[in-house]
Order: structure tokens, then C-alpha cells, then sequence
């Protein structure tokens, strides 16, 4: 996960399959989901993730890394 305290905002994966995967946006006060980003991935992601330097991010797993913004 990763938390973006100033815009109120923290990111989490969400396994869908064993083909993809999604990174789910959602607001820290209600848990409520503002957006989501689908992400190609044969397994779930147990490396960390990194933040950007403008509210982006970047998704690694094993098998590559994206850039989310």
C-alpha cells in the first residue's frame, strides 16, 4: 500500500485473476474506491511499490514495473 496523507488518498492491489491484477485508489476516511487501474501481472505483487514525484507511482512485481499517474 501506499498512502498519500495530503490528498486524503492511500492505493491498494486488488488480485483479480491469475492473468491481471488492479490497483485500487480509495479515500483513508471512508474506504470508498475513486478509481482503479488494471495492471498485467501473472501473480500478485510482494514487492514494494514506489511513489513518484508527482502523485504518480510505480508498480513492481516480479514480472516488470509500471508506472501509474
Amino acid at each position: 500500500m501506499l498512502l498519500w496523507p495530503e490528498a486524503g488518498v492511500f492505493s491498494c492491489e486488488d488480485w483479480v485473476s491469475s492473468q491481471s491484477t488492479a490497483v485500487a485508489f480509495r479515500e483513508i476516511e471512508t474506504g470508498r474506491e475513486l478509481s482503479r487501474v488494471s495492471v498485467p501481472s501473472p501473480m500478485q505483487s510482494v514487492v514494494f511499490w514506489a511513489p513518484g514525484f508527482a502523485g504518480d507511482m510505480y508498480y513492481v512485481s516480479f514480472s516488470g514495473v509500471g508506472r501509474i499517474a
